[in-house]
C-alpha cells in the first residue's frame, strides 16, 4: 500500500460549553499549557497530516493534549 497514511488523533481535555470554571483551573494545572484545547487545536493537527509537509510521517499517533501526557507521571 502506498501514499496512505493512518494516524490516531489523540486529544487531551477540549473546551465545553458547560464547563465548570473550577474544573478547568484544576485540568489545566495539570498539563503544561496553560489552557484547554479547541476544536481548532485537532483541526490544525487533521490539516498537518493531510498535507504534503507530513509525508515523512507514518506510523504514529499525534497526540494533540497540551502536554498532558508528558506529565501524567506526576498523576
Amino acid at each position: 500500500m502506498s501514499g496512505l497514511g493512518v494516524h490516531p488523533l489523540i486529544e487531551g481535555v477540549f473546551q465545553a460549553s458547560g464547563d465548570p470554571e473550577g474544573m478547568r483551573k484544576r485540568i489545566t494545572q495539570r498539563q503544561l499549557l496553560d489552557r484547554l484545547g479547541t476544536p481548532e487545536d485537532i483541526g490544525y493537527a487533521a490539516l498537518y497530516l493531510a498535507c504534503e509537509e507530513s509525508s515523512f510521517v507514518t506510523g504514529t499517533a499525534l497526540f494533540v493534549d497540551g502536554g498532558l501526557t508528558a506529565l501524567l507521571e506526576e498523576w
